[in-house]
């Protein structure tokens, strides 16, 4: 799945610059009512190829300064409701029967009613043009104080909205499991995902100029996304600032926070991984599973912050996986899986290979040990019912 948007942020810059790699603008004269078909022609094609490719889309009609708020970016305001419900029966024709995901949002919180009712109008639009009824998500922006990371705020009892996202930032070790198991538990129950989180290789504080503090690592990378799909999400988004920049710095002029081609970070070590986790959720359904809350499943060993050790158990406790981000002992209760005895795997993040199976028998504190053998500081125990 990847997540493009159709009328771009243009950072440092206005929206005259806010063209393709052909120099093509998404509207003529800035007026979402009035779409430029030779761009569009061109995402059409972009679309045809990754579906060939198997890939999907989700994605954003806009990014958010173009409806408010302008915020840090240049803006300027350009979509009203009338046009809004206009451009979204545009692309909704245009792209309703590829099987995409909406993304509205756009990295913007609706802070007025001025703004919620464009984007309802956007929403209204897209639904009237597609011919089959593909789901729908907002992008916000992690702002306020205490900072608010979630479309839930905003958009949960939203009828177009079909499951929530969160934005929770380049942000070093940031508890986004609590952020992800507060939209599990809201009412009505809709879906989770962490949607924009720590891009590999970006400094932790990207928006300074310069950037500032460390860089995101693959081991950071993991924390978040294992954070998040053993904390309910249906899901995780892996990001590179030199990848979605298409940051190439023998040709243009650098974007800011960036210092890898984009072919070449696309091999970061994070962005395999992420390939590992899909497998072992495959293999494993995260669908089945619930996460472990009031620590009924890790008893003790389950910290805060850096250590905190997310877990999950399958509705029909057959299985449970417990993410170890550190090199920390643990203690289960594993007679929530059997009576007798419990299959214990070893998954490395790093390889995707399990490197050690055994058999233990079953007690309310069961303790496990980091594996020697896994060179590196975490590791995904997984438990199965024997027999």
């Amino acid at each position: 799945m990847i997540m493009p948007v159709l009328l771009k942020e243009n950072e440092g810059h206005g929206i005259e610059d806010a063209v393709n790699h052909y120099g093509q603008r998404p509207l003529l004269d800035y007026n979402p009512a009035t779409p430029n078909e030779e761009f569009f022609e061109h995402v059409d094609y972009v679309v045809e190829q990754g579906l060939k490719l198997g890939l999907r889309f989700a994605l954003l009609p806009t990014w958010g300064e173009y409806v408010g708020p302008v915020a840090w970016g240049k803006g300027p305001i350009l979509f009203d409701t009338e046009n809004a419900r206009l451009y979204g029966e545009y692309i909704g024709k245009r792209y309703g029967d590829k099987e995409v995901i909406w993304v509205l949002g756009g990295d913007r919180c609706p802070t007025e009613e001025r703004i919620l009712n464009v984007w309802r109008a956007l929403a209204e639009g897209i639904k009237n043009g597609e011919s089959t009824e593909n789901p729908m998500t907002y992008h916000p922006s992690p702002g306020g104080d205490p900072p608010v990371y979630s479309s839930a705020h905003w958009v949960h009892n939203e009828p177009w909205l079909d499951f929530n996202m969160l934005q929770t930032s380049t942000k070093w070790d940031l508890d986004n499991y609590n952020i992800v198991l507060r939209d599990y538990n809201r009412t009505p129950t809709k879906p989770v995902i962490d949607g924009e989180t720590r891009y590999e290789n970006s400094h932790e504080y990207f928006f300074k100029r310069p950037p500032t503090g460390r860089r995101i690592s693959a081991h950071q990378v993991r924390k978040a996304a294992y954070n998040s799909v053993l904390s309910g999400a249906a899901g995780h988004t892996y990001g590179c600032r030199d990848v979605w920049s298409f940051h190439n710095p023998s040709i243009e002029v650098p974007n800011r926070d960036v210092s890898l081609h984009w072919r070449d970070a696309l091999h970061l070590p994070g962005a395999s991984q992420m390939g590992y986790l899909k497998a072992l959720f495959s293999e494993y359904p995260w669908y089945e599973l619930e996460p472990d809350q009031g620590n009924r499943l890790v008893v003790h060993g389950c910290e805060v912050g850096p250590t905190f050790t997310p877990a999950a158990i399958s509705r029909t406790h057959d299985f449970a996986l417990i993410y170890v981000p550190e090199k920390q002992p643990i203690w289960v209760n594993t007679s929530l899986l059997s009576d007798e005895q419990v299959e214990a795997k070893w998954f490395n993040p790093r390889t995707g290979v399990f490197d050690r199976v055994s058999e233990v028998a079953v007690s309310q504190t069961t303790a496990f040990h980091p594996d020697p053998k896994i060179d590196g500081p975490d590791y995904i125990l997984v438990l199965t019912r024997c027999g």
